[in-house]
C-alpha cells in the first residue's frame, strides 16, 4: 500500500514525515520565545489566529541548535492531540512509497520510538519520522502549561 511522505532537509540529513499528519508547508516567520516551555520549543507562531509551538526538532535528531531563519521552512503538522510547527532548513519533495520499501525501525533499532522506517534512494537515506511520539509525557505537560499561562496573559503578539 502507497504511503505519501514529505521529504525535508535539516543540514545534510534528510528526514520524512506522512503527508497523513501534515497541513502545510510556509517559509519561517518571527517566533515568538514561549516562558517556561520545554527546552525542544523554540517558541510560538501565529497561524491564522492560533497560537502554535515551534519545534526545534534539530535538538530532538541530535543536531546542533540554531534559531530560526528567514530561508527556514515551516512545517505544520499534527504532533499526538496537538498541531505543531517544525522548523526544518527546508521542504525538499513529495513522495509516494510503497509501504514495502520502508525498512521498519523496529528491526533497524528496537525501542527507536521516534522512528517509523527509513527508506534509500540514490542520494542516500532518509529516516521516516512518526510525530505521535515526538514530544515525551513531560514535555506535552510542561508545553500545555506553558500555552495555558500565555492564554491568560492575552496570547502572543506575533
Amino acid at each position: 500500500m502507497p504511503t505519501e511522505l514529505i521529504v525535508f532537509q535539516l543540514d545534510e540529513w534528510r528526514f520524512a514525515l506522512p503527508l497523513a499528519v501534515v497541513h502545510e508547508i510556509f517559509h519561517a516567520v518571527r517566533v515568538v520565545p514561549l516562558p517556561s516551555a520545554p527546552a525542544i520549543v523554540l517558541g510560538v507562531i501565529d497561524v491564522r489566529g492560533t497560537v502554535v509551538p515551534v519545534l526545534d526538532v534539530r535538538v530532538r535528531f541530535g543536531l546542533a541548535h540554531r534559531p530560526a531563519q528567514v530561508n527556514d521552512h515551516f512545517v505544520l503538522a499534527t504532533a499526538g492531540a496537538r498541531v505543531v510547527a517544525l522548523c526544518v532548513d527546508r521542504a525538499l519533495d513529495l513522495w509516494s512509497v510503497d509501504d514495502r520499501e520502508m525498512a521498519l525501525a523496529a528491526r533497524l533499532a528496537p525501542g527507536a520510538l521516534l522512528v517509523k522506517g527509513v527508506l534509500q534512494d540514490a542520494a542516500g537515506l532518509v529516516v521516516v519520522h512518526e510525530l505521535d511520539a515526538f514530544l515525551s509525557g513531560g514535555e506535552e505537560v510542561a508545553l500545555g502549561g506553558a500555552l495555558e499561562a500565555l492564554a491568560r496573559e492575552g496570547g502572543a503578539s506575533t
